[in-house]
């Protein structure tokens, strides 16, 4: 596996040489709308006794710039949306999204697998997305909002709601999980049962079929899962192969996290 590293040369330097960085076989792309930029013109002779390609994109035909450099490619327009068509601004954007084409282009091309791509994307929303894991956001241990089936709902108030999860993962004595109780559950069993939920255990008013994932899921993928139908859901218990509850994540941990 092997990448092609880019730089942007910085043409009104003029104390020093701004091919610096350029080698024999480098490609260097000269970007202007006239193609008679003095900038880039004075560029050319230096890139040219390093032996390096030039290919530049205009949208003036028959430029100089053109007629010094190994390719041309040509990017007409109409004209410019600047009321005096005159700063470039239609010329930029073609610019940019004939420059973006050509880098999926090439990705498509070299078959850039989403690790690769990861790899050079490690910050930003992009990055996160295809790096980070539910191991990498969940809360563990002493975090966890754990109870018991047999535990009576008005016991674990505290442990509801001072964990932050807005919920309650029921578990047995293995650690294993056998359900969830929310903080909408215990709102729905005090409306339907008044003060007779002063009786009742956690375990009988629990959801037992919640929706998991395992550690190694993507953390997007987590967010997902929380947004699926039927219903969105705030959290997702983190379980192993085993069904035992290593962790939970939540919608406002993966959010924080900048997802």
């Amino acid at each position: 596996m092997y990448f092609f590293v880019s730089h942007h040369i910085h043409v009104l330097v003029r104390y020093y040489d701004p091919t610096g960085a350029v080698f024999e076989g480098d490609i260097i792309i000269l970007i202007s709308k006239s193609g008679a930029s003095e900038e880039l013109l004075s560029l050319v002779p230096c890139a040219k006794a390093k032996s390096a390609l030039l290919i530049s994109l205009t949208s003036v035909q028959e430029n100089p710039l053109s007629k010094l450099c190994d390719l041309n490619v040509h990017l007409p327009i109409q004209g410019e949306i600047c009321p005096f068509n005159l700063a470039p601004l239609t010329s930029a954007a073609v610019q940019m999204i004939f420059g973006d084409t050509v880098v999926a282009a090439v990705m498509a091309a070299r078959k850039v697998a989403r690790e690769q791509y990861a790899a050079n994307h490690p910050a930003g929303k992009i990055g996160k997305s295809l790096i980070f894991k539910v191991k990498d956001v969940m809360k563990k241990k002493e975090d966890l909002p754990i109870c018991k089936e047999g535990d009576m709902i008005m016991d674990q108030l505290s442990e509801l709601t001072s964990k932050g999860c807005g919920c309650l993962l029921v578990i047995d004595d293995s650690y294993r999980l056998i359900g969830t109780f929310t903080d909408g559950d215990l709102r729905r069993a005090l409306k339907a049962n008044g003060a007779a939920i002063f009786k009742l255990t956690v375990g009988q008013m629990c959801n037992r079929n919640p929706r998991t994932i395992k550690a190694d899921a993507m953390a997007v993928e987590a967010m997902q899962k929380m947004e699926s139908p039927p219903s969105p859901v705030q959290f997702l218990p983190v379980i192993d192969c085993q069904n035992v509850i290593i962790g939970i994540v939540t919608l406002h941990g993966l959010v924080s996290s900048g997802l």
